[in-house]
């Protein structure tokens, strides 16, 4: 708790991926705090609180409204699916004629467009089924992948398709993407991608940082801008940046079958709210902070959403949506609600407090070989309301060499940028994964270890 009922980080607050727990934790920590009758308070971060009781309430009360948004600070579990219903062989829910859709009961949903020379494309290609994924207290916590080719002979014998021609996906997430080196070693499938998507799925080992990242590199066969329109056989789509659920995602839509059609992935879902006595469906923007996630990056999403104002919402999870401009209203007001909230959580600039990612050290994964040289990127953004001067330098491991020398960029508000940081390794391989950081100072002020990186030294 902070001077006038704030917290310090609100990303502390996730406690697991994409669970806020920390905001159930803090309250009961406040409400303990309260029966002490303290006098004065000494956090670690800021100043001494001295209206303690007063601080108390406020961030009761903000905490509070945290917990009234419910809506994408976790993302709800599907519902109870009869397994009579799709097996022993999952079949395809055709939502038109060109436009076939995996089913809920896959791990996450991935689309199929059909075109008349018995080509295919696929919207995302994930597990068939969520035990697929290998995840869950039977595996300790521990993520170990299998992928299995599901329904491609359904395409074939079924639906006539010849060739599974192009893939592309909406965000970076491995639940998402873990069929397409299948797709792309086994049939030759293209993959095309946004840009801001392309980059980590070409090079996962750099981007391990952020969570669910498919260890496979994905080869991009074509880089599309936002705000880019790209043809596929008969049919053209629009494309857009649009960082929700995570910084790496896209929208995408295009007309099909007469209809409006938007590829949203995990960004745009329904959620059950209780208002005036009934209990209504809403759409929300999911949340998870561990992905990266800046006060814009949502107000973005809202702007795509407006911009391609689909009639029909295919997500990445659950039930396919029809939409109108009611839905996209409800919609953008979670958003600026959410925004107004997540503000007075914080101090000012609230960015500053929110965002995980403002500064990121690139490879995150490396090995290297004996006395090699390696070069990091060190990317920064400033959340800061004024320009502002960043430093950086490596703190190694032992035996590591490096210059002791800050490195500095000034960065005007809102804006980003980057500083190169090079590392020299050991003259002898010891094939241990160490621990690489970067100490931040901003405007002279030391901000510690604020980033770090992995890597091995070993003989190749």
């Amino acid at each position: 708790m902070g001077v006038g009922g704030t917290l310090y980080q609100l990303h502390a607050m996730e406690y697991t991926y994409g669970a806020m727990e920390g905001v159930l934790f803090t309250l009961q920590s406040i409400q303990a705090l309260q029966r002490r009758n303290v006098d004065v308070c000494y956090p670690s971060h800021g100043k001494p609180i001295t209206a303690v009781d007063s601080d108390i309430d406020k961030l009761g009360r903000r905490l509070m409204d945290c917990v009234d948004l419910g809506r994408g600070l976790r993302v709800a579990g599907r519902e109870s699916i009869p397994e009579s219903i799709f097996l022993p062989n999952p079949k395809f829910i055709p939502i038109s004629r060109h436009l076939l859709w995996g089913g809920v009961w896959t791990c996450s949903n991935f689309y199929v467009i059909l075109s008349e020379s018995g080509k295919a494309m696929f919207v995302d290609y994930g597990h068939g089924f969520r035990p697929n994924m290998h995840v869950g207290p039977d595996h300790d916590g521990l993520e170990s992948m299998r992928f299995v080719e599901h329904h491609l002979d359904e395409l074939r014998d079924d639906y006539g398709i010849t060739d599974f021609d192009l893939v592309v996906p909406t965000h970076i997430h491995d639940d998402h993407t873990c069929g397409i080196p299948f797709l792309q070693r086994h049939h030759g499938t293209k993959c095309w991608a946004l840009e801001e998507v392309g980059q980590v799925l070409v090079d996962p080992a750099a981007w391990t940082s952020t969570p669910c990242t498919f260890p496979k590199p994905i080869r991009i066969d074509r880089w599309l801008k936002d705000g880019e329109t790209f043809q596929w056989e008969e049919y053209e789509f629009e494309m857009y940046f649009a960082p929700g659920q995570t910084e790496f995602h896209s929208v995408y839509a295009g007309m099909i079958d007469g209809r409006k059609v938007a590829f949203t992935g995990d960004n745009y879902f329904l959620a059950e709210v209780v208002s005036g006595g009934k209990t209504e469906m809403r759409p929300f923007q999911t949340t998870v902070l561990r992905n990266s996630f800046q006060l814009s990056m949502h107000h973005r999403c809202a702007d795509v959403m407006r911009q391609i104002n689909p009639e029909l919402i295919c997500p990445g999870h659950h039930d396919v949506l029809t939409c109108c401009k009611q839905d996209l209203d409800t919609y953008c007001d979670f958003i600026s609600r959410k925004e107004r909230v997540f503000r007075e959580l914080v101090g000012e600039p609230a960015d500053h407090y929110i965002d995980l990612f403002w500064t990121r050290l690139l490879p995150y994964l490396a090995e290297v070989k004996p006395g090699q040289t390696l070069e990091y990127r060190l990317l920064l953004r400033n959340n800061i309301e004024h320009a502002v001067t960043y430093e950086a330098r490596l703190l190694p491991p032992n035996g590591w060499r490096t210059s002791p020398e800050f490195q500095s960029l000034k960065l005007k508000a809102g804006e980003r940028g980057e500083l190169e940081l090079n590392a020299s390794a050991p003259k002898a391989a010891d094939n241990v994964r160490r621990l690489i950081t970067a100490e931040i100072r901003i405007d002279g002020q030391s901000q510690g270890p604020l980033c770090e990186a992995l890597v091995t030294v070993s003989e190749g």
